[in-house]
């Protein structure tokens, strides 16, 4: 059936509008997803870290080991061991992007750390971010346990 004549002309200019407006929100929607760029490992683990310390619960934990590794790239490992209710995780976090944090030196296997967990998922955990140290470095005399001030890790 054949609209009249009067009709065909306000019909076209709708549908005319109609396909400008979804061509426009579909480029839009293009130009804005290709545009974001994706976040870097180290920006994932940044943010993570971050969260963690905002919302983390404390807990004391045993530093397992620290590792440097030194060649193309510097990286350094933390590996400890710490309970929750009753369970008991081990866990390690990288540390290469928070060494300006910390003084070098040498943390020991067996040395008492603080940990930050998130409470709803415990194996989330943090011993350092770029706001808090759960590093107990020991002053000259060998007795004082404040974070960060005193922290230490293995190389330089």
């Amino acid at each position: 059936m054949q609209l009249p004549m009067r009709l065909q002309p306000h019909l076209s200019a709708w549908l005319i509008a109609l396909a400008g407006s979804g061509a426009v929100v579909g480029t839009g929607t293009w130009l804005l997803l290709r545009g974001r760029r994706k976040k870097t490992d180290a920006e994932k683990e940044r943010e993570r870290r971050l969260a963690v310390n905002a919302i983390g619960r404390m807990t004391d934990g045993t530093l397992t080991e620290a590792l440097l590794f030194e060649g193309d790239s510097k990286s350094a490992m933390l590996f400890y061991r710490y309970s929750v209710a009753g369970v008991e995780y081990s866990a390690a976090q990288e540390i290469s992007d928070l060494e300006s944090s910390i003084r070098p030196g040498t943390y020991l296997p067996g040395e008492a750390i603080t940990i930050k967990y998130d409470p709803q998922h415990p194996p989330n955990s943090i011993v350092i971010c770029e706001n808090w140290s759960g590093l107990h470095g020991r002053s000259e005399q060998g007795s004082d346990h404040s974070p960060a001030r005193n922290s230490r890790v293995v190389g330089s």
